[in-house]
């Protein structure tokens, strides 16, 4: 039987340093750091030490992040028409942090190491030349939180696991120009920070959240100048156990930062005997919540992308216009509910690819 084995090796280093200052809180500073949200000030930030007065407010934190893996990969063709395919990782990791408060005049470290074992394994089968159908389960592993932001408090927690069952069907239509592929998927992770449900004071890593839905994503080349392509995702995601301080339940609601509808519409003219290609890209994203309560959403946005790429040997020129029509949408929250990240407004690239 037709068979092909793959085994390798991976080994990484990752030092972040990071100045971290924030407010202590006041009017006088408030008003002194006040930016326009729309109009922002561009520049270096203000580091005076009277603005940042207090515990914790002015810290310099260093981690050190050294991951060593090891995997193997094979598939296997039991038959003409039938492949099975599998997986497995092995990861070891070692984190080391120190932070320097220097209001309080204290230095404070730590190290941690990480042990994780996760894999996959599925399977191919051929309808026929142009269809094919799979399936494939899947599991890995993540930490509590940032490794680089990691806290002494969560680095005695173990990681968090995940799992994943995915089906789809995979077709081609020559005479029409056509592939197209469908995937419906099941994920579920476990370990989530949360609190304990007998004493809400006590933080444990006993939360569960879900996510399943389904993908369409097809392409038609609708000419040998043009082609038309596209996506569309739809899912639900929701908290299956999840305690929050004051003993809060948030069972049943959205995670932040998950919209549960995306959809992309791509478009490419290449005119024949030219060395031009055009490209235009429109997204629509739903909105989003920021918190775990579900109380405060980011609306959804739709965009346009336009971009005029010229070939000359051997580079690529590319100028690309990124969110055409100016539209003013937030895309991340961040450390805290009320806080998001506003996307780049109307901008301009020239890039170069060069082949050599």
């Amino acid at each position: 039987m037709e068979n092909r084995f793959v085994v390798g090796g991976e080994y990484s280093e990752t030092t972040f340093d990071s100045m971290r200052r924030f407010s202590n809180g006041s009017a006088a500073t408030a008003a002194a750091l006040r930016v326009s949200a729309l109009q922002p000030n561009v520049g270096f930030y203000n580091l005076n030490p009277a603005l940042a007065t207090g515990a914790g407010n002015r810290t310099d934190t260093n981690t050190d992040v050294r991951v060593s893996s090891l995997f193997v990969e094979d598939a296997l063709k039991i038959t003409p028409n039938l492949t099975l395919v599998g997986g497995l990782r092995h990861d070891r990791t070692k984190v080391e942090r120190r932070i320097d408060d220097l209001n309080a005049v204290t230095t404070s470290s730590f190290d941690t190491n990480y042990k994780s074992t996760s894999g996959r394994i599925g399977a191919v089968y051929n309808l026929s030349a142009q269809t094919s159908v799979y399936g494939q389960y899947s599991n890995a592993t993540l930490p509590v939180g940032s490794l680089f932001l990691l806290s002494a408090g969560n680095a005695s927690f173990p990681l968090s696991r995940g799992k994943q069952a995915e089906i789809g069907l995979k077709q081609s239509i020559p005479d029409a120009r056509v592939e197209w592929t469908l995937a419906a998927y099941d994920i579920k992770l476990d370990n989530v920070l949360s609190r304990d449900a007998n004493n809400a004071a006590l933080t444990v890593n006993n939360g569960n959240q879900s996510s399943r839905g389904v993908e369409l994503s097809a392409a038609w080349r609708a000419t040998r100048e043009f082609t038309l392509a596209g996506n569309v995702s739809a899912l639900q995601a929701r908290f299956d156990t999840l305690v929050e301080a004051g003993g809060v339940s948030r069972v049943g609601n959205r995670p932040p930062n998950v919209p549960e509808r995306v959809a992309n519409l791509f478009a490419t003219y290449r005119p024949e005997g030219t060395m031009l290609e055009w490209f235009m890209g429109l997204n629509r994203t739903s909105s989003m919540f920021t918190d775990n309560a579900n109380q405060i959403q980011i609306k959804g946005f739709t965009t346009l992308d336009a971009a005029l790429s010229y070939r000359m040997k051997p580079a690529l020129l590319t100028f690309r216009v990124r969110n055409l029509t100016d539209e003013l949408y937030a895309t991340w929250v961040g450390r805290a509910a009320s806080q998001v990240l506003i996307a780049p407004r109307r901008t301009f690239e020239l890039s170069a690819k060069v082949e050599f």
